[in-house]
């Protein structure tokens, strides 16, 4: 793998536009997004698919860290656009568990019966930059206590003080091992700093987070049409197309977006 590429920053969660709805509920749980696209720096993250713009993803272009970016945790070949990351974060390190060097992890992907399959991952202290910050880590077991969490043990680590300094590390994967996602759905990592411009071509701004909600994604945009951040709802009334390869999302500006 390329030495100059970054993790991704968010779990392997996923986004997508939304489809709108009738008049109550919202669309799925899930990230998704009418795909046009995908891509994000460094390690990114892996997660669920929905009707809704969780995670976005386009035919497939992304930042590689984890199996996701934003309000939680969230899978670089250069694009035009956002580049794709080297690896992708699936979990997250919050503490030993036991006495045998077990550790318990926050889950950061989408896809969590994905742990009882690997035979290894790569690790790094949080906020690592370059893939010579991850280290490859054999698998002994990696067991699921629940959806959101999962108890993972390392081949060589058998003592509680020996996974003390792994607090706060992130657990992630190789960019080609996330998990392919339907037509229309996107890692968040592949959508975070995609420009972003209206149906007229005029610039709005870039993706700098992406916040999931329970009717559909919202896209944070920052740039020059407005002093605050203009929040983007991820549905198809407004998200029009996401091209991962230009690197932009097309939106329509209806009244009150701005």
């Amino acid at each position: 793998m390329p030495d100059q590429k970054k993790p991704g920053t968010s779990g392997p969660r996923r986004t997508g536009p939304a489809k709108p709805r009738s008049t109550s509920g919202g669309p799925a749980s899930r990230n998704n997004t009418n795909r046009p696209d995908s891509s994000n720096r460094g390690s990114g993250t892996q997660g669920t698919a929905g009707t809704r713009p969780r995670f976005t993803r386009k035919p497939r272009p992304t930042n590689p860290a984890a199996d996701k970016p934003m309000a939680e945790p969230r899978e670089e070949v250069v694009l035009s656009g956002p580049e794709q990351p080297e690896y992708v974060t699936i979990a997250q390190i919050s503490a030993p568990f036991g006495l045998r060097g077990a550790v318990k992890a926050a889950v950061r992907t989408d896809f969590p019966d994905r742990f009882e399959q690997l035979e290894e991952v790569f690790i790094a202290p949080p906020g690592a930059s370059g893939i010579v910050n991850w280290e490859r880590k054999a698998l002994l077991s990696a067991k699921l206590q629940n959806e959101k969490v999962v108890v993972l043990r390392f081949e060589g680590l058998t003592k509680a003080e020996q996974v003390e300094g792994l607090r706060g590390y992130n657990v992630a994967v190789p960019f080609a091992e996330t998990v392919p996602l339907p037509e229309g759905e996107y890692y968040v990592f592949q959508i975070i700093g995609l420009d972003v411009y209206s149906t007229a071509d005029v610039f709005v701004g870039k993706i700098v987070n992406v916040e999931r909600m329970p009717a559909s994604d919202i896209y944070t945009v920052r740039g020059p049409l407005s002093k605050k951040d203009v929040l983007i709802p991820a549905i198809k009334d407004v998200v029009k197309e996401i091209d991962l390869e230009a690197g932009r999302i097309t939106i329509e500006l209806l009244e009150g977006l701005i």
